[in-house]
């Protein structure tokens, strides 16, 4: 199972703070993970790669879009485009605007960029979540496993607290890259060759065009294993963890869950986890 995430690539970006993700998933030079800043802060991830995907084009264009909008000079580089709203990329997408918007980047905006991060993880921390978890909008105390944005491609999980942890030990290994803004336009560009100049939304273009998800393969990543999956004392670590999350009721109330359904639980973790080490 592997869960996907865009955020900011450092820790300080003052100039598109507003609209990226805070870098929460911190991943060391030698694959250990950390989350940042705090483990009671919701850290959200795309359940589907269709998610992770579509997130990122939305996330991106609302950058893009705030960068037009806090130029001084862009009415001047984006005829008719200056006070850009997002809803100008949703609804009146084509070359022409696509192609402005690329100079537009490569030459006043060059350094922008996101942080892509993916983790691949056991399939029974993935299945105990899922049982664990309430929708975000039904939630009614905090420290509960999310369910969120489900109307999209599988939408995403919010995980914090002791599931935060639960997840470092589940996780089996880390993929990161780092793509620059002007990249997603010069990539869609490329692979659009019948690409309509009519008006069509971005979401229709995501929607029926699976050339989109190639933008995953085409982009170079860092694959690290995570040396806390290998550790000796992992099996202590999960034990750890799944107790906290039992004590302390972080999981959806209407579930009922018993000592033994965790005990269940704790048994189908750590065997998937020798199956693989």
């Amino acid at each position: 199972m592997t869960l996907y995430r865009v955020q900011a690539p450092s820790a300080v970006l003052p100039c598109i703070k507003k609209d990226l993700p805070v870098k929460r998933v911190l991943i060391s030079g030698v694959g250990k993970i950390d989350f940042n800043p705090d483990s009671r802060q919701y850290v959200y991830f795309s359940r589907t790669d269709k998610h992770h995907v579509y997130y990122v084009f939305n996330k991106v264009f609302k950058i893009v879009a705030e960068e037009i909008n806090r130029f001084d000079k862009a009415s001047a580089i984006l005829p008719g485009h200056d006070k850009m709203s997002v809803n100008d990329f949703y609804n009146a997408v084509n070359k022409s605007v696509l192609r402005d918007i690329r100079e537009f980047l490569k030459d006043y905006v060059p350094s922008s960029s996101v942080e892509l991060v993916s983790l691949s993880y056991l399939s029974s921390f993935y299945n105990f979540f899922v049982d664990c978890a309430t929708s975000n909008k039904q939630k009614q105390t905090d420290h509960i496993p999310e369910l969120s944005d489900t109307h999209f491609y599988g939408g995403a999980f919010g995980v914090n607290d002791a599931w935060l942890d639960l997840l470092k030990h589940c996780t089996t290994e880390t993929s990161s890259s780092i793509i620059y803004l002007q990249d997603f336009f010069d990539y869609i560009l490329q692979t659009q060759q019948n690409f309509s100049s009519a008006r069509k939304t971005i979401r229709a273009y995501l929607m029926y065009n699976p050339s989109f998800m190639e933008i995953l393969e085409n982009i170079r990543w860092r694959t690290q294993v995570n040396p806390d999956f290998y550790d000796k004392n992992n099996k202590n670590q999960i034990r750890s963890a799944l107790t906290t999350i039992f004590d302390e009721g972080q999981y959806n109330p209407d579930k009922h869950l018993s000592r033994r359904d965790f005990l269940r639980v704790k048994q189908d973790i750590i065997s998937e986890m020798e199956q693989i080490r």
